[in-house]
């Protein structure tokens, strides 16, 4: 997979809540023709368990709907992707993703930050 295959299937729908982002965007990739391979249990991969408290069961049914959806319908572009992630950005270069970090972390007043060097 590439860059510009990501972009074709416009990246991940953020409009998703939390559990199968990536195999939502893995259907979109197969509808799209790309031919996926299945390393598991044969590449090495680190994945620590985790509990996951915040996981509802009406978002993970809507979530499997959604990609039932996708796959029956054979759906290869989100419209709530990258394309309006980047719409939805500030076009002001002082209001940057950058600019608010620098904000979040600012030292207080007369001591260094490494962000500001």
């Amino acid at each position: 997979m590439f860059r510009d295959d990501l972009l074709r299937v416009n990246g991940f729908n953020n409009a998703m809540a939390y559990g199968g982002l990536d195999a939502e965007l893995g259907d979109r990739l197969d509808n799209l023709g790309l031919r996926n391979r299945r390393v598991r249990f044969r590449a090495m991969t680190v994945h620590l368990w985790h509990a996951r408290p915040w996981r509802e069961a009406q978002v993970v049914r809507l979530n499997a709907e959604l990609r039932h959806r996708i796959r029956r319908q054979r759906i290869v572009r989100t419209t709530t992707g990258t394309v309006e992630l980047a719409a939805a950005a500030p076009t002001d270069p002082a209001r940057s993703l950058a600019h608010d970090l620098r904000a979040a972390v600012a030292p207080a007043s007369g001591s260094s930050s490494y962000l500001s060097r």
